[in-house]
C-alpha cells in the first residue's frame, strides 16, 4: 500500500513538474509573439498614416483590434509565467478561462482578416479615388506621397487623372496661388500633379515630359493584401497555439488540486497513525496502584 502510494506521488510531481515547464515555455512563447504582434499593428498603423485614407474601409478597424487583442495577449501571458511557479489552482483555471477569451478574440481577428480579403480591390480603389478626386495643391498630400514613393501615377495609368478632373482642380488651386492663368492649358495633354513626374524631367503647365506610366493600384494593392494575409495567417497559427495553452492551464491546475489533495490525506493518515498509536498507548500503559 505504501509503495503503491509512493509510486503515485512521484508519478504526479513528475507530471506536475513536466507540465510546469512546458507551461513556462509556451508562455514564453507567448510573450514573444504577442510583442512581435504589438509591434507589428504599431509598424502598419505608423506606415499608413502617411496616407491616411487607406486605414479605412475596414482595414483601420483590424489594426486595431490587432494590436488591441496583442496587448491582452501581453498581459495574459505575463499572468501564465507567473501562474507557472504558484502553483495555484485557482490562478491555473483563471488563466486558462483568460486565454480562452484571448483565444476568442484572435479567432475574431483571423476570421475578419479572411473577410476583408475578398473587399481588397474595391478598398484600394475606392481610396485611390477617393484621394484623387479631393486632390488640391494645397492640403492633400496623399496622393503625392504615394506617387513619389512608388513611381506610379493615377490608380490604373496616367489617364486617371483626367476621369476625375484632377488637373482642372489642381489648376486652380495653383491659380489661388500664384494668381495667373495659363493659356496652355488647354492644350491636348495629361495635367497631373509634379509627383507623377520621372526624376529629373521637366515639369511645364502642370504636364510632365515624362511620367511614370503605370498606375498606383498594384504597389498598394500588394501592401494592404499582404498585410491582412499576415493578420488573418498569424491570428490562425497563434490561436492553435492558444489552445494548447487553454488545455495545459486546466490540466496544471488538475495536477496541483491533485498534489494539495495527496498531501491532505499524507497529514490525515499521519495524524490517524499517531491518534491510533497514542490510542494503544494507553490502553496498555501499566495500573498505578
Amino acid at each position: 500500500m505504501d509503495v503503491n502510494r509512493e509510486r503515485n506521488k512521484e508519478k504526479l510531481n513528475f507530471g506536475l513538474t513536466c507540465t510546469k515547464y512546458i507551461l513556462f515555455l509556451l508562455n514564453v512563447v507567448f510573450v514573444i509573439a504577442s510583442v512581435l504582434a504589438i509591434s507589428s499593428g504599431i509598424s502598419t498603423i505608423v506606415a499608413f498614416t502617411s496616407y491616411y485614407y487607406m486605414m479605412a474601409y475596414g482595414f483601420n478597424a483590424l489594426t486595431t483590434l490587432w494590436l488591441v487583442v496583442g496587448i491582452i495577449f501581453l498581459i495574459v501571458a505575463l499572468v501564465g509565467i507567473f501562474t507557472a511557479f504558484k502553483e495555484s489552482t485557482a490562478l491555473s483555471n483563471i488563466y486558462a478561462v483568460l486565454m480562452m477569451v484571448v483565444f476568442i478574440l484572435q479567432i475574431a481577428v483571423s476570421i475578419y482578416s479572411f473577410t476583408l480579403i475578398n473587399q481588397i480591390q474595391d478598398m484600394v480603389s475606392y481610396q485611390l479615388r477617393s484621394m484623387m478626386t479631393h486632390y488640391s495643391y494645397d492640403s492633400q498630400v496623399e496622393v503625392d506621397w504615394i506617387q513619389s514613393n512608388f513611381q506610379c501615377c493615377g490608380i490604373r495609368d496616367p489617364q486617371d487623372w483626367l476621369d476625375f478632373e484632377g488637373g482642372l482642380y489642381y489648376a486652380n488651386a495653383w491659380n489661388n496661388y500664384h494668381s495667373f492663368i495659363d493659356s496652355q492649358l488647354n492644350e491636348t495633354g495629361i495635367r497631373m500633379p509634379v509627383s507623377c513626374c520621372k526624376p529629373f524631367s521637366n515639369y511645364v503647365n502642370l504636364k510632365c515630359e515624362h511620367y511614370h506610366s503605370s498606375g498606383c493600384f498594384d504597389a498598394i494593392y500588394q501592401i494592404v493584401s499582404a498585410s491582412i494575409m499576415m493578420f488573418g495567417t498569424s491570428s490562425l497559427i497563434v490561436s492553435i497555439l492558444q489552445l494548447l495553452g487553454i488545455i495545459l492551464g486546466f490540466y496544471f491546475a488538475r495536477l496541483v488540486r491533485g498534489k494539495k489533495t495527496q498531501r491532505d490525506m499524507q497529514i490525515w493518515n499521519t495524524n490517524q497513525e499517531n491518534s491510533t498509536s497514542a490510542r494503544q498507548e494507553t490502553d496498555y500503559s501499566p495500573i498505578q496502584w
